[in-house]
């Protein structure tokens, strides 16, 4: 009994050994080829050795975060071009997040990219906009304001000079002349009976008339300098006779001018003082004198203005307020005032 035991023992262990040795486990198509497999096979079949008891695998370890990936570099502008620039609203690359605060544009503290080139925008300086644009009138040009005393003081007449700048080489002057004195002492100079006679203005008032004129200075600085004049005058006048209270005669006359000076100009500051020395040439030929009974004529007078003094036919005496040299005149002016 015994002995039918252990041969059925010895069986069943031997069953499994027989069962492992025919049985052939498929191949597994992700595992890599064996070359020794490969070899037996080419070679011949071996004995199936039996596998080796699986061995625990290792503890799995954490896998590491998978790290960012790098931003995104633009290619670099082609040489001669500059960089493109970040425009208003530009979203930045894919993985680069803006800096704080960042300005519009380029920053002054950023260094320039290679090259030399700054990445900044010509600004080209602001443009300055015309006076009369913005405020409605330009700036006002340099001007003189100056008047001849001794004009004036002598002939009763006050003339005040106005000039005005229109290049830095060219001005313009008017003269209006104002009556101030009827009976100057000038004009009983011209006269054998000087103490009847009177001055009057014809014009507007005291106003006369007044002159045109172009002012070159030589030293290319306006009011300071050389200068040259070329002067247009008209002035009207009425001379008077009065013996006393009684009008005896009265004549109008235009002094209508033509005037040449050469002068010079100092200015200290506002202050300036010139004058100037020329001739001038009557362009009105009026005339007008007597004959032997006393009867106004005008012609054959030799250019002269005459005024009665007294309504007797024997007392008939010329006075002419014109100068002895008629047409011919000698000008000049001594003039004081100021400039702005």
């Amino acid at each position: 009994m015994r002995t039918i035991a252990v041969a059925t023992l010895a069986c069943l262990l031997a069953t499994p050994s027989l069962a492992f040795a025919q049985y052939t486990p498929a191949p597994d198509p992700s595992a890599a080829p064996d070359p020794g497999a490969a070899l037996g096979s080419a070679q011949g079949t071996y004995p199936a050795q039996q596998a080796a008891p699986p061995q625990a695998a290792p503890p799995s370890q954490q896998a590491p975060p998978p790290q960012a990936a790098p931003p995104s570099q633009q290619a670099p502008p082609p040489q001669g071009a500059p960089p493109p620039q970040q425009g208003y609203g530009q979203q930045p690359p894919p993985g680069e997040q803006p800096p704080p605060n960042q300005a519009y544009g380029p920053s002054s503290s950023d260094p320039p990219p290679p090259g030399g080139y700054s990445g900044r925008t010509y600004e080209p300086p602001p443009q300055r906009s015309r006076p009369d644009e913005d405020s409605g009138g330009g700036e006002l040009p340099d001007f003189a304001i100056r008047i001849d005393p001794l004009e004036w003081l002598f002939l009763g007449r006050l003339g005040i000079e106005i000039e005005v700048e229109l290049l830095d080489w060219l001005t313009v002057e008017t003269v209006p002349v104002f009556v101030t004195n009827n009976e100057p002492f000038a004009l009983s100079l011209t006269s054998s009976r000087g103490d009847v006679l009177s001055q009057h203005s014809e014009g507007l008032g005291a106003l006369s008339g007044a002159s045109i004129g172009l002012g070159f200075w030589l030293d290319g600085t306006p009011f300071k300098g050389t200068v040259l004049r070329a002067t247009l005058t008209n002035y009207t006048y009425r001379y008077e006779s009065r013996p006393g209270d009684v009008l005896v005669d009265s004549l109008t006359h235009t002094e209508r001018h033509f005037e040449a000076l050469y002068g010079g100009y100092r200015k200290w500051g506002h202050f300036t003082i010139g004058g100037g020395l020329g001739v001038g040439i009557e362009m009105n030929d009026d005339e007008r004198c007597f004959d032997d009974v006393g009867q106004v004529k005008t012609t054959d007078c030799d250019g002269g203005l005459d005024l009665k003094v007294n309504d007797t036919p024997t007392g008939i005496a010329p006075s002419n307020p014109r100068d002895m040299a008629h047409p011919i005149y000698f000008a000049g002016r001594i003039s004081l005032g100021v400039v702005f």
